[in-house]
C-alpha cells in the first residue's frame, strides 16, 4: 500500500494545491458584496430603462389577465365546493390544458375541445365553465365564428 502512495505522490500534490486554490476562491467569493449597483458596472448611457409607456402597457395587460382569471373563478363558484381554496389553481390548470380547435364554417362555429384534467371532479368543474362560456355566445375576434367550448367526455 505504501508503494501506491509513493507512486501517486505527484497527483497527491496536485490535489492538495487545487484544494488550496478552491479555498482561496471561496474566501474571495464570500468577500464579494451581495448586491452591486448597476451604476458601478455600466456607464449611465448604457443603462437601459423601461419606458414608462411600456411599463404601463405591461401593467394593464397583467390587470386584464387577473380580471379574466377572477371572472372564470366566479363561474366556478356555484359548481365547485372548494373554489375559495383551489379555484385559481383549477382555472390555471384549465387554461394550460391542451385543446383541439375544430372550425365548422358551415355552422359558423369554432369548436374548442378541451382535453381531460387531473381528476373527474376537475373535469366536472371544467364542463360547467364551458357551459357558462357557451351561454355568452362569444365570437372569435375578426370572424363570424361562435366559440363553442367542450369539456372532456362531452359529446
Amino acid at each position: 500500500m505504501g508503494g501506491f502512495k509513493i507512486a501517486q505522490a505527484g497527483l497527491n500534490r496536485q490535489i492538495t494545491a487545487l484544494e488550496a486554490q478552491c479555498r482561496q476562491l471561496q474566501a474571495r467569493l464570500k468577500a464579494l458584496p451581495k448586491r452591486v449597483a448597476v451604476k458601478a458596472v455600466l456607464e449611465e448611457a448604457e443603462i437601459v430603462r423601461l419606458a414608462p409607456e411600456a411599463k404601463h402597457l405591461t401593467d394593464a395587460l397583467k390587470m386584464v389577465a387577473y380580471r379574466a382569471e377572477t371572472a372564470l373563478v366566479r363561474c366556478l363558484t356555484p359548481h365547485y365546493a372548494r373554489t375559495e381554496e383551489e379555484g385559481r389553481a383549477l382555472i390555471r390548470e384549465m387554461l394550460l390544458t391542451r385543446a383541439d380547435l375544430r372550425p365548422e364554417a358551415d355552422n359558423h362555429r369554432l369548436r374548442v375541445r378541451l382535453h381531460s384534467l387531473a381528476n373527474p371532479r376537475s373535469n366536472e368543474a371544467l364542463a360547467k365553465v364551458c357551459e357558462t362560456l357557451n351561454a355568452l355566445e362569444i365570437r372569435y375576434p375578426g370572424t363570424e365564428l361562435k366559440l363553442v367550448y367542450e369539456g372532456p367526455g362531452v359529446a
